[in-house]
């Protein structure tokens, strides 16, 4: 969901710089911090389907970059079949942002439902 307004010439947005700049800890928390920010004003700034939108489209490239990682990093493989199982369970459940407070409440929530 990259807006033209914020593309380089190159076709490369600020997310796509950071994705390169910045060390795999920087992006991973600056991408919670932005996740966060979004899911912090819901319904406040903007319409909640726009600030849904753009929070599926920052975990959508943290998973990309996440899978680019993963190769370079099999630990890594772990996380993003965590990541799979996590949104895979709240989509069935169809749980909101707003359902479960912490990443780590949702997480301890799909884990422990995980087999049902």
């Amino acid at each position: 969901m990259k807006q033209e307004r914020y593309l380089n010439e190159d076709g490369t947005d600020w997310i796509d710089e950071c994705a390169a700049n910045l060390t795999p800890e920087e992006f991973r928390g600056a991408m919670k911090f932005t996740i966060g920010k979004y899911r912090k004003r819901m319904g406040l700034k903007d319409a909640v389907e726009l600030e849904q939108a753009k929070i599926d489209d920052y975990e959508k490239r943290w998973f990309e970059y996440e899978k680019i990682h993963a190769t370079e990093n099999s630990d890594r493989v772990n996380i993003i079949d965590d990541f799979i199982d996590i949104v895979g369970y709240a989509v069935s459940k169809k749980w909101q942002p707003t359902d479960i407070a912490t990443a780590e409440e949702f997480y301890d929530a799909v884990l422990g439902c995980r087999d049902s």
